[in-house]
């Protein structure tokens, strides 16, 4: 799972529990978790953030792929954030 951070943002925590997350890396631009098996279901995942920068931004679209066949794959549509510190 690829989670994409806003570009005017950066991590309050990197101590995020994400269930059923085998391991967790944090990058400048996103967070991405491995998970062995994940039960069917809906998932909401959140993390704190810090505004750096005040503006308007992209976020691109969060991205879930298959290990081993990345031909199963999903993701959602990208969207816009507006930064206010």
């Amino acid at each position: 799972l690829e989670i994409p951070i806003p570009s005017g943002c950066a991590y309050a925590s990197k101590n995020v529990y994400m269930p059923h997350a085998v391991h967790t890396e944090y990058f400048r631009n996103k967070i991405v978790a491995y998970f062995d098996r994940i039960p069917a279901g809906h998932y909401e995942f959140s993390f704190p953030l810090v505004a750096r920068f005040s503006g308007r931004c992209h976020v691109n679209p969060a991205q879930m792929q298959s290990m081993y066949f990345p031909v199963l794959s999903g993701n959602n549509g990208s969207s816009q954030v507006v930064i206010s510190k």
